[in-house]
């Protein structure tokens, strides 16, 4: 039996995709762009990705495509991730984006303030996967006008108690990543992989699993903080059908007590026999882990990050 890990969660990988690239890429793609000579255009459209980490590139790209249609007409992944205090026009992004009509994954991440109409009008019909760090109030009317979205990655909203995105309908997200409060307030009913990210110290999970219960959710990544340790029976008694699940132990504030749930072997036990469909688990935690011998799973259990499948007898693997 395959490993439910390709399938399940390949989506929560994509945004380390999109992380600022080295700057051997950035200048490749730089020199790409650079010049309207025949040959070196030819080599620009066999390129489909375009990574833009300076406003110099993607200045460059704008002008060329202008002149090259199809420069832009064959683009089918885009990344825009400007660093910290850069200074640009948001037409800029609006210009790249309209001359990128069949991008398929797109990845935006801007300084901030950001002009909240940094997306206003922009429709990509072939759009699936968006990752995004825009406050939540800019994309918002872009995620109702742009229905073909499947993946949607996102991150903190910002200080408002009430996230933009919570009275929309988004039903059409079906891979959702994002911090606790956000998720609760998205998921739809038709979530079938999530990733639940807690960035403050007042973030909980509890609401965020609950609100996934309705989906017919399969895989799940979960942070969660390290007195929390009825995490896993929490994920048992709202998503007993997922198959795929990785908890991602955080280390809370100083000065209160660390308690795992595998300090809490019975209860670890019991959540596990509840799963009963689960096909794989992975577990990363901030200390080694130690169970008793007689426990589901306990001589799988070892180290800081376990990760194990279920064979298609019944049998546990290993593969750590």
């Amino acid at each position: 039996m395959a490993s439910v890990c390709s399938l399940c969660f390949g989506f929560i990988s994509a945004p380390v995709m999109f992380a600022l690239s080295s700057p051997a890429l950035e200048n490749v793609e730089t020199t790409i762009y650079r010049g309207a000579d025949p040959q070196r255009a030819h080599s620009a459209r066999r390129v489909a990705t375009r990574r833009f980490y300076n406003v110099e590139s993607l200045t460059e790209f704008i002008d060329f495509a202008r002149h090259e249609a199809d420069l832009g007409l064959c683009v089918d992944e885009v990344t825009i991730s400007l660093p910290p205090h850069s200074i640009y026009p948001g037409q800029l992004i609006q210009q790249c984006l309209s001359l990128t009509p069949n991008v398929e994954v797109l990845a935006i991440h801007l300084p901030r303030p950001t002009p909240p109409t940094i997306l206003s009008g922009i429709l990509l019909p072939k759009l699936a996967v968006f990752t995004t760090s825009l406050p939540h109030r800019c994309i918002a009317s872009f995620l109702l006008s742009n229905l073909s979205i499947t993946a949607l990655s996102i991150q903190a909203c910002g200080p408002s108690l009430n996230c933009p995105l919570r009275r929309l309908d988004l039903r059409h997200i079906t891979d959702l990543q994002g911090p606790a409060r956000c998720v609760t307030r998205v998921a739809n009913g038709q979530v079938r992989r999530a990733t639940v990210n807690l960035t403050r110290l007042a973030s909980s999970v509890s609401l965020a699993v609950q609100a996934l219960a309705t989906s017919p959710l399969h895989c799940l990544i979960i942070d969660f903080f390290s007195h929390d340790y009825n995490i896993l029976t929490k994920v048992a008694t709202s998503l007993p059908n997922v198959k795929a699940l990785r908890l991602i132990e955080k280390p809370c504030a100083q000065g209160r007590d660390h308690i795992g749930p595998w300090h809490h072997p019975s209860e670890w036990h019991q959540a596990l026999l509840r799963l009963s469909s689960l096909e794989e688990i992975e577990l990363q935690t901030t200390d080694d882990i130690k169970l008793p011998s007689n426990y589901s799973l306990a001589k799988l259990v070892t180290g800081k990050q376990t990760h194990w499948f279920k064979r298609g007898n019944g049998e546990w693997e290993n593969l750590s």
